[in-house]
């Protein structure tokens, strides 16, 4: 607890200290106050740890058993010592007496004397106080906390579930202020109020900030709770704030980390790449060159499932019996769909509609759907598909047999007698069966109005018209013909496209089967399309139905009685097998395996193909793209695939199909990022605290687990606030899990709230651009338009363009640097070192280019001081200086050598009065800022001159940038 001499502020100098370390240094010391189980203090010690204060150290101290406070310059005193026996409130009162600070927790206000506070009374706030007022205040830490608590109020209040529950939660007490002074109040009450006590200073906060409502640990259960990312990063910075306002009044000075290389805040794009229509025009590649254009450089994350936004499409696709257990294969399995047919090298489909809407939303105005009926038409023992449609057509596919699917020729269709392709107008719904007992099956089928068709074989294609042998009524009336009462006579199911199923027991006539009385089943279904087979091959019919959820319903003696069910959860949270909407149900052995398989048309979503699949469409084009990416230095991460209901072996087996599809198309896994298609992941094992993960088996564990250091993008478990758009990712500080994984999240530019968009780069943290870049091909000037605000953006609040990959590197280092400081003859050294050398995103070239923010107190004016560091800058009255080598700040003496104010990635720096030279250690895009006018005989760098500086840009990978004066 130093204090600085007033008139040192008239003579500071700061001098670099090269490669060696400071001895003795100023560490702001602090530690949390708790008993030994508090999972606030956890959270609080956590986030200490990963401070943005660069020289803070934090421990935990034991409430029971204190001890000597007085090498501590900061204390948080967590809400948990209201319960411990033994906590020594007087030993806290003399700490701050004597010079110490205090941050406390609000519900231990009445734990200490009210002018410890400066509190003439407490009383309860009986509203969420987001509406407080901020009183002037001339101190710049007071102020900087004041501005966090505004942001934090306006975002708070537009969180998703803010009037149905955070509105309604306790915040605690007010202070009716005595000695304190408001940093914050509401109705003439201090809501956050800074007591001075003594020598130091007690700063009492609320249950606003820091909050757990919202939540500050991922501890998501039944209650609803979920992990908001503006709550963690707001709570981190209100401690780090109080922490530099300490800092400001012992030592006259703070530290911040900036999380960039060199001292400047950096943005990255990140670009989903996912849709299949994209791939197939280079959408990346014109995305990256329109980047070039605005000096920014894109960033992508491949997804292993491509497929077509908002396209529903008419498919046939089937599950394999296995033991009579029936198998999804989840490597198609993107959109729940199962193992697809195949004709002409591309899955089955018929009809679609585009521009629908998202897979995770249901609705009704949707109907098509593909109606297969699977036989061996030609006789030659392999299956073929009779396949009905919207159009009302029919289609036949000959089977050709199982390849890597299940493969069919193209569709040829049925003609009439006269050569005309048959029609029953709309909605086809074929099925076969023996009904004249001729010994040759008939194709039987319904339409939108609810007739029952029949045709009869003639030859080859060519059917015969048998009229309308039935009028349901129904509407899409879809027929299934099996004897279901064990007679000896067929009978026919039909169901319909409101949930009415029908049972037509069938009467022998003279020369067929006829259907005229039924019996209604209560299917309890909105949409129905019945099946009578004998799936289980103990010769004996059951009956089945295909839902509108997609869903196999089962029926025992015309009562419903569950649905299929496979060996793992949907998306849905329960074990159904899951196909498209309006799944039509069917039964046939397609691998010859003597048991029948399931077949099922649907209404599908996407029509996903994995990018390694032999199906692929798109394979060569692809390849050239993503080879392109590696030799211009392009990062290309990892679009992983998740839901609410997956357990860890669901996930871990879809990062090893994602793996080896990187593989296949020779992109790098271990060691890089990942962030979620969908947004989604799994809510499985989120049983304890965000705090240490222990126990944890789910999403981010396997991922972490696999090789991937970073999330840049999820959406955690119970949450309905969608990432790029919402209020809860807009102070967006990032964190680690405690498995090791780092944390990022999207920002709001360009695609959300215009309101929330700039606060990330008010507070100088890490901003990730999300967009997808799939439609890029044809809609160019909207994209345009997205990478113009960016660009606003960047240049408003001075960023650095980077990568994905490297800002998630440069996060890592700041956060592994131990940065040590000391006042010594009237100078600040600075110097830094790595805590730890075997964090999985240490890279020593990042390391060794980390920077530093340096605050002064009020009263000094950074203006008269000269700067002597590899890369350094002046704004808002602090200096920005690297630390590859030291910083000198002085205002004795004359700094001659070249400027450098900006290098936006990893590089070797040595410079003279007359030039520099600056080797990159990384590419992609790289960039150098000098003050004045400089020049350079490098190849290929562009050179631009404007406000007194000299910009120099070159895409590519690394290479050395020498430059004159």
């Amino acid at each position: 607890m130093k204090k600085l001499i007033p008139i040192f502020l008239a003579v500071l100098c700061l001098t670099a200290c090269g490669n060696e370390q400071v001895k003795n240094p100023d560490t702001l010391s602090t530690a949390v106050i708790s008993s030994s189980d508090s999972v606030t203090a956890k959270n609080t010690l956590n986030s200490l740890n990963e401070s943005t204060v660069a020289t803070l150290t934090a421990d935990k101290i034991d409430a029971s058993n204190i001890g000597d406070l007085s090498d501590y310059d900061v204390l948080y005193i967590d809400k948990s010592v209201v319960e411990t026996g033994g906590f020594n409130a007087s030993a806290v009162e003399e700490y701050v007496s004597n010079g110490g600070s205090v941050f406390l927790d609000n519900d231990v206000y009445n734990v200490f004397d009210k002018d410890f506070i400066g509190a003439e009374d407490f009383v309860t706030i009986d509203s969420c106080p987001v509406d407080m007022i901020y009183p002037e205040n001339s101190d710049k830490g007071i102020k900087k906390i004041q501005s966090l608590l505004s942001d934090f109020s306006m975002l708070y209040r537009n969180y998703a579930d803010y009037n149905d529950v955070l509105v309604n939660q306790n915040y605690g007490v007010g202070v009716v202020p005595s000695t304190a002074e408001c940093v914050a109040s509401k109705d003439n009450v201090g809501i956050y109020t800074v007591n001075q006590y003594g020598n130091g200073y007690v700063f009492f906060t609320n249950p606003l900030l820091p909050n757990s409502f919202s939540v500050n640990n991922l501890s998501p259960d039944d209650t609803g709770e979920y992990l908001s990312a503006t709550t963690v990063g707001a709570n981190k910075l209100l401690r780090d704030y109080f922490a530099e306002f300490v800092s400001l009044k012992n030592y006259g000075y703070a530290v911040e980390h900036v999380l960039g290389s060199f001292a400047k805040p950096v943005a990255s794009w990140e670009l989903h790449y996912e849709d299949i229509t994209g791939m197939d025009n280079g959408s990346a590649e014109i995305f990256e060159e329109m980047c070039e254009r605005y000096g920014q450089v894109p960033s992508f994350t491949l997804a292993r499932n491509p497929y077509i936004w908002f396209r529903r499409a008419e498919s046939v696709t089937y599950a394999l019996n296995n033991n009579g257990q029936f198998a999804m294969d989840p490597y198609e399995n993107a959109y729940s769909s199962g193992t697809h047919f195949v004709t002409a090298k591309e899955w089955l489909s018929l009809d679609y509609d585009d521009n629908t809407i998202s897979y995770f939303e249901d609705s009704h105005d949707y109907i098509k759907r593909a109606y297969p009926c699977p036989t061996d038409f030609n006789g030659d023992g392999k299956m073929d598909l009779i396949c009905g449609s919207a159009d009302g057509k029919l289609y036949y596919f000959e089977g050709t047999g199982m390849k890597s699917n299940y493969e069919l020729d193209v569709a040829t269709m049925f003609t009439d007698m006269d050569g005309n392709q048959i029609s029953v107008g709309a909605y086809s719904s074929p099925t076969t069966a023996d009904i004249d007992n001729d010994g040759v099956d008939e194709i039987i089928t319904g339409d939108e109005n609810g007739s029952i068709h029949c045709f009869k074989r003639s030859d080859g294609m060519v059917l015969d018209d048998q009229g309308i042998i039935l009028e349901t009524g129904l509407t899409d009336a879809m027929p299934s013909i099996g004897d279901l009462n064990g007679d000896g006579v067929l009978d026919m199911a039909v169901g319909s496209r409101n949930g009415e199923m029908r049972i037509y027991y069938g009467d022998m006539g003279e020369y067929s089967v006829l259907f005229n009385a039924y019996e209604t089943v209560d299917t309890g279904q909105s949409w129905c399309s019945p099946c009578i087979a004998d799936a289980d091959g103990d010769g004996v019919n059951e009956l089945y139905a295909g839902t509108f959820e997609g869903y196999i319903a089962k029926f025992e003696n015309n009562v419903f009685n569950g649905y299929i069910e496979g060996n793992e959860s949907n998306y849905k949270g329960n074990n159904n097998l899951k196909f498209g909407a309006n799944s039509v149900p069917r039964f046939y052995d397609i691998d010859g395996d003597g048991n029948k398989d399931l077949v099922v048309g649907s209404l599908e979503y996407g029509m996903a193909v994995p990018i390694d699949s032999d199906y692929f469409p798109y394979r060569e084009k692809l390849q050239k793209q993503l080879d392109g990416f590696k030799d211009r230095g392009i990062y290309v991460g990892v679009h992983a695939l998740s839901n609410e209901y997956a357990d860890s072996t669901h996930d871990q087996r879809e990062l090893e199909y994602q793996k080896n599809a990187f593989e296949s198309y020779g992109l790098p896994w271990i060691g890089s990022g990942v962030n979620q298609h969908t947004w989604r992941t799994s809510k499985i094992g989120y049983d304890t605290h965000f705090d240490n993960m222990s126990g944890y088996d789910g999403t981010y564990k396997s991922q972490f687990d696999a090789g991937l250091y970073w999330n840049s993008g999820s959406q955690t478990p119970n949450s309905i606030a969608v990432p790029e758009v919402s209020a809860e990712n807009s102070i967006l500080v990032p964190f680690y899990l405690d498995n090791g994984q780092l944390m990022l999240q999207p920002s709001n530019t360009p695609n959300g709230n215009s309101e929330f968009s700039a606060i990330s780069a008010k507070y100088e943290v890490p901003i990730l651009f999300y967009n997808h870049c799939d439609y890029v091909y044809r809609e160019q000037d909207s994209e345009e338009e997205k990478i113009k605000k960016v660009d606003t953006l960047v240049d408003d609040y001075g960023y650095n363009f980077v990568q994905e990959n490297q800002l998630a590197k440069m996060t890592a280092a700041a956060y592994n640097s131990r940065v040590s400081a000391k006042w010594d003859n009237d100078t600040l050294y600075l110097s830094a070192a790595a805590k730890n050398e075997d964090i999985p995103l240490y890279d020593k070239n990042y390391q060794n280019s980390t920077g530093v923010k340096v605050i002064f107190a009020d009263g000094v004016t950074v203006d008269e001081f000269n700067i002597d560091a590899s890369v350094a800058y002046k704004k808002d009255n602090c200096i920005y200086a690297s630390l590859d080598k030291g910083v000198k700040i002085s205002k004795n003496g004359e700094n001659k050598d070249i400027n450098i104010t900006s290098v936006n990635v990893p590089a070797k720096i040595s410079k003279n009065d007359k030039g520099a030279t600056i080797k990159f250690c990384d590419g992609g895009m790289m960039t150098v800022e000098v003050a004045g006018n400089a020049r350079t005989t490098s190849k290929g760098w562009e050179t631009t001159q404007q406000e007194g500086k000299t910009l120099f840009r070159k895409y590519g990978k690394a290479e050395t940038l020498k430059i004159t004066k």
